[in-house]
């Protein structure tokens, strides 16, 4: 039977807390930090050992990890639903933080869209549909979640866009959702709601600037706009 080393008989500079205090949390791996969250070991594996599980359950893939459910996680030795809910809470908190807009965001291209979506729908194990606001200058005003959960014209009504696009005054708009899958092709639902996005907001003077498709895998998107998918300068 294997040996458990306690924490507490490791040397201080290997300690993940000790190294904390003394270097800051840079100083850390993923496990090692994971280790301070989940606080404890189990009978049979210290909590160094328990968060190297969890990290090797997703690949040592922090993205692929924040993707799990708590039923996921619960499989794991040593993580039961307490501890699984705290991890992914923890996950979601640093994708928070990562998402607020506290500059201007100027939005040059579709790689602009995906860095400011990608924290915001990449985990999503739903297709996630939003709308990004923008003004004359093409800075970012506002953006919204409209729908989630299967993504076509009947379910994403593209009265509901208008409302919210025109609610913050804004001169033009970009919409973006995700595919779980990672498979970036267009559907045919995905190119018939963005014709009808376009003549809606041709009617409405609005601008319409680009239908954009993210992966889970980050740097990973199409753009309808780009790829010629769909003709946005009709």
């Amino acid at each position: 039977m294997k040996k458990v080393s306690p924490i507490k008989d490791w040397n201080v500079q290997d300690k993940p807390r000790e190294k904390f205090l003394a270097n800051g949390p840079e100083s850390l791996t993923d496990a090692e930090l994971l280790a301070i969250m989940l606080g404890s070991g189990i009978k049979d594996k210290n909590v160094v050992e328990v968060a190297e599980e969890i990290l090797e359950s997703a690949n040592y893939n922090l993205d692929l990890l924040g993707r799990k459910t708590i039923e996921d996680l619960c499989e794991i030795d040593g993580v039961g639903p307490v501890r699984a809910m705290n991890l992914l809470a923890s996950l979601e908190f640093g994708l928070r933080r990562d998402s607020k807009i506290n500059d201007v965001t100027i939005i040059r291209s579709a790689s602009d869209v995906a860095e400011l979506m990608y924290s915001k729908i990449a985990n999503s194990n739903v297709e996630e549909f939003w709308v990004i606001c923008l003004n004359r200058r093409n800075e970012v005003i506002h953006y919204k979640r409209i729908h989630t959960g299967g993504i076509s014209s009947v379910l994403v009504d593209p009265k509901m866009i208008f409302k919210y696009v025109l609610s913050h005054e804004a001169s033009s708009f970009i919409a973006c959702h995700n595919h779980p899958s990672g498979n970036l092709k267009p559907s045919s639902q995905d190119i018939m709601l963005t014709k009808d996005l376009l003549a809606g907001a041709k009617t409405l003077q609005l601008n319409f600037l680009d239908h954009i498709i993210l992966s889970f895998k980050k740097g990973m998107y199409l753009s309808l706009n780009d790829e010629g998918v769909v003709n946005f300068s009709l």
